[in-house]
């Protein structure tokens, strides 16, 4: 049997040109992955709210439409601006109901009276 490898853990620096209006920081634009493709295809995933997903690692790739751009890609840790714009996005639904966008490895659960946004990562 061939042995698995560990772990991997690397920051993304592909970005480091994207700066946030008037700053010279790129720390927004570094992204954090964590990966071992042998965990996905066991299925070793479970199914949380994004409220509590940070640095969890994303089981699967999330997309918000519009604009349509994959924000969040299998193994990558969740958390950051990212994790706060789909935060964002869910107050919106609560607060103005018509306004739910299409949503892609995001899903929606009404609970309580809220609509909550969940997501699938990988087991602790």
């Amino acid at each position: 049997m061939p042995r698995l490898p560990a772990p991997l853990i690397r920051e993304d620096s592909s970005f480091a040109s994207i700066r946030p209006a008037g700053s010279s920081s790129t720390s927004l634009a570094k992204r954090c992955f964590a990966t071992t493709q042998i965990e996905y295809i066991r299925g070793n995933v479970e199914w949380v709210p994004l409220a509590d997903a940070d640095g969890r690692i994303a089981a699967e790739g999330a997309l918000p439409y519009p604009p349509g751009v994959l924000c969040v890609v299998p193994g990558e840790i969740r958390g950051g601006a990212v994790l706060k714009y789909f935060l964002a996005l869910e107050e919106g639904i609560n607060r103005l109901p018509g306004f739910t966008p299409e949503l892609q490895g995001v899903y929606l659960k009404h609970e309580g009276g809220r609509t909550r946004a969940y997501g699938y990562v990988l087991k602790a």
